[in-house]
């Protein structure tokens, strides 16, 4: 990681590879059986290694660096991007090190909390974080699908137990089954969007494909989902122009303020 001078001389930590732009429509993800589904929420039980909560035997590895759980990974990347100052990194490697996934997203949040004494600790370096200058990524609601999906690719391409057990899921459909999200689960009843549980469907779809590369049918089939996967070159709106400057996307995901998980 090399260390640059911006135009207003604060120092910027250079971070190749975030994707930026947006997510491609979810109804592109490839189809599933919708008559059976599969559920999941809680790392400790069935299906368990489908949550980003799951603690691998193993960490995770993420441009050199270890992560105990994906939920690690995708919080910290709210503060580690193309540009971000070097207090912001420094606060992605805080985010990398939280004890608990639950404290990795505690901490991305900044929000000051009371409670037991492990919250209460944690309020420290979200001060710390706040009086520095720290900023979250500008564009994240826009590009979270994407980091998500990135996240998800690292987790499930280096983790046996994970792969397998997502790929035991066989055609079925995925859903993250917990009342306290309706962006990235069902909400509990089934009216919410249930992002994760898609998104995981096309890593499925992508490790299945990877298992018979010499067949013509899985070659179009790995092009379908990757022209799905990357995300569009969208042009670059620079952070000086206002807000209203920037054309909206009809199909872009608004942020849901009331979600629990994942933000």
């Amino acid at each position: 990681m090399s260390v640059k001078k911006n135009s207003a001389e604060q120092p910027s930590v250079a971070v190749d590879g975030a994707p930026g732009g947006h997510a491609e429509p979810l109804a592109a993800v490839p189809s599933a059986d919708s008559g059976t589904c599969v559920y999941f929420y809680d790392a400790t039980k069935e299906n368990g290694a489908l949550s980003n909560f799951y603690q691998p035997h193993n960490p995770i590895f993420y441009k050199g660096k270890a992560y105990k759980t994906s939920e690690h990974l995708y919080q910290a990347l709210k503060y580690l991007y193309p540009g971000c100052s070097l207090k912001s990194a420094q606060y992605a490697d805080e985010i990398r090190r939280a004890k608990t996934p639950n404290m990795a997203k505690i901490l991305a949040r900044r929000q000051i909390g009371s409670g037991y004494p492990w919250r209460i600790a944690l309020n420290r370096p979200i001060q710390d974080a706040i009086d520095s200058g720290v900023e979250q990524r500008a564009d994240w609601h826009d590009v979270k699908l994407d980091i998500m999906l990135r996240v998800l690719r690292v987790k499930f391409g280096q983790d046996e137990k994970s792969a397998s057990t997502l790929l035991a899921t066989g055609t079925r459909a995925l859903v993250e089954h917990t009342s306290r999200d309706t962006y990235w689960a069902d909400g509990g009843d089934g009216s919410g969007a249930n992002h994760l549980g898609r998104l995981l469907q096309a890593v499925r779809s992508e490790l299945c494909a990877s298992g018979d590369r010499s067949s013509p049918a899985a070659a179009g089939k790995r092009r379908a989902i990757t022209d799905w996967l990357l995300p569009r070159k969208v042009k670059r709106v620079s952070s000086k122009s206002a807000a209203g400057d920037s054309p909206a996307r009809a199909l872009t995901p608004k942020p849901n303020p009331t979600s629990d998980e994942h933000n």
